[in-house]
C-alpha cells in the first residue's frame, strides 16, 4: 500500500525542484527530495535510539548474570539438608 502511494506521488508530481547549497544549485525531482529527506530522517533516528538501545543491552546483560547467580544460589539452598527440630 505504502510502495502504490509512492508510486502515485511521484508520477503526479514529477516537477523539478531546485535545491540551493553553499557551492551552488541542481535541479532534481520533487519524488527524489522526498524520498532523500525520509531515508535521511530514517537513519538520524536510527543512529539517535542507539544509544538507549546499547544501553537496554548493557543492563540485560547486567540482569541475565543477577538472574544466574539467584539461580545458582536457590539451587545451592535447595540441596542443604533440613535439619530436626
Amino acid at each position: 500500500m505504502v510502495m502504490a502511494l509512492g508510486a502515485v506521488f511521484a508520477v503526479l508530481n514529477e516537477a523539478a525542484v531546485t535545491i540551493n547549497y553553499h557551492y551552488g544549485s541542481i535541479e532534481i525531482a520533487l519524488p527524489w527530495v522526498v524520498l532523500c529527506a525520509i531515508a535521511v530522517g530514517a537513519v538520524l533516528g536510527w543512529v539517535a535510539s542507539l544509544g538507549s538501545l546499547l544501553r537496554v543491552k548493557r543492563d540485560n546483560v547486567g540482569l541475565r548474570r543477577k538472574a544466574s547467580i539467584a539461580s545458582e544460589e536457590v539451587k545451592n539452598l535447595r540441596a542443604i539438608p533440613l535439619k530436626d527440630q
